[in-house]
């Protein structure tokens, strides 16, 4: 069976990914479910790369969290992705990077909500060794490596809030969750809700 996406499979493949992974209370569960993870996603997951990027990026959310204070009226943070080149020990490396901007408008239907910048925090970009890893595989096409890189974030996301440390640094922010790549589709993964004190 080929591995490789068409423009078609990555959209439907990645809204089933986000569907599935939503039945899931625990991303560790959802992930060693080896019936709802694509093969090639599996590999990603195995990779040394997965784990360490995947602390890079809390970290970085964190940070963010902590020192720029999500205001109490943003609806929706997306977390974009885009193609770019960088310096890395004096070489231009490809890669897939990471941005977050707030919006104080969020709508379902409409991903032009995604272009108000209403809140940009200092340290917006983000760039992760997993992302360099998926870009630079000569293997796989194109809409694979787009494929990929949302479900990465997608899996990062979804267990960052999954941690209740990681909701009490919210205070008491409510907002939905989005990413896509800046010339392709938005997609909605999950609304963010305040922890209730029992």
């Amino acid at each position: 069976m080929n591995d490789d996406f068409t423009l078609d499979k990555l959209d439907k493949s990645i809204r089933r990914l986000i569907q599935r992974g939503s039945e899931f209370n625990n991303t560790n569960e959802f992930i060693s479910n080896t019936e709802k993870i694509p093969t090639n996603l599996h590999k990603i997951i195995k990779s040394p790369e997965y784990n360490h990027s995947k602390e890079k990026f809390s970290n970085w959310f964190l940070q963010i969290i902590k020192e720029n204070k999500i205001p109490y009226d943003i609806n929706g943070l997306y977390f974009g992705l885009f193609e770019t080149t960088f310096k890395k020990l004096f070489k231009s490396k490809q890669t897939i990077a990471i941005y977050l901007i707030g919006s104080f408008s969020w709508d379902q239907n409409d991903s032009d909500w995604a272009c108000n910048e209403d809140f940009v925090p200092e340290n917006k970009y983000l760039y992760l060794e997993i992302m360099e890893e998926i870009y630079n595989n000569e293997n796989i096409n194109i809409y694979t490596k787009c494929f990929l890189s949302l479900a990465v974030v997608f899996l990062y996301l979804k267990e960052f809030f999954e941690n209740p440390n990681n909701l009490n640094s919210l205070m008491n922010n409510s907002f939905y969750i989005s990413t896509g790549f800046d010339d392709g589709d938005l997609y909605n993964l999950f609304k963010v809700e305040p922890q209730k004190n029992v």
